[in-house]
């Protein structure tokens, strides 16, 4: 839409200064010389700097418009209780290459991510069996589903090589997320969490060209930041 607005405007740029230059020529008394080429110059030198405006204009809208298409979010699912925990700037070391999720009875306990290389703090309790999954090089979450009451009771995750990565047992109020753009995947999540995960908000967009590389893991250790 902002494309075809500025490409109207460029339209109309173009039409005023040729009707310009064409009244020059039509208002030019008789017996008065031609005026030197020179003189249009300034006219064209405006006309060209408004097509240079405009066309950063069409290509700057145009990024935003792909952009603002490709990224989208679902949730909040769950409570309120908690606290608060962000993963938005560790979606800048890489895709999402592992998952932890320590379930007890039937509650999600706790949570942990790796991006790239890079696992996220541990959130939640220490409660119950730690369970760890490993994605495969090139593999993405595109799909999550799972239920709460107060806390957490199930999260499976769906990814593009076919695979369904399930932690808890299937019990209250279900949901299913998928992403607006159908090539985007799961890039970073949100949500809240105290002695358990009570809440999740999962963030979705097209992985960027420039991420870095990962690798499969040759075994299932803590990461650096890992409090499990």
């Amino acid at each position: 839409m902002h494309c075809r607005l500025w490409t109207v405007l460029c339209t109309l740029s173009l039409g005023l200064a040729r009707w310009e230059l064409k009244g020059q020529a039509t208002r030019r008394p008789e017996g008065k010389e031609e005026p030197p080429p020179s003189s249009l110059l300034p006219l064209c030198s405006l006309t060209m700097w408004t097509f240079m405006l405009l066309g950063l204009l069409c290509a700057s809208a145009s990024a935003s418009a792909i952009q603002a298409r490709s990224s989208s979010y679902s949730g909040e699912y769950g409570s309120g209780g908690g606290e608060r925990f962000p993963h938005s700037g560790l979606q800048l070391e890489g895709p999402i290459t592992a998952i932890r999720v320590r379930v007890y009875s039937f509650n999600i306990v706790g949570l942990q991510v790796r991006y790239g290389q890079v696992w996220s703090d541990y959130v939640g309790g220490n409660l119950g069996d730690l369970e760890e999954i490993f994605l495969h090089p090139g593999e993405s979450v595109i799909e999550v589903s799972g239920s709460y009451k107060n806390y957490l009771k199930t999260l499976d995750f769906f990814t593009n090589y076919g695979r369904i990565l399930s932690f808890g047992r299937d019990t209250g109020v279900s949901f299913n997320a998928v992403p607006l753009d159908i090539d985007a995947v799961l890039r970073f999540i949100s949500g809240r969490a105290g002695l358990f995960v009570s809440a999740i908000g999962l963030h979705w967009d097209t992985i960027p060209e420039t991420a870095p590389a990962t690798a499969e893991p040759a075994s299932s250790v803590a990461g650096p930041r890992g409090g499990v």
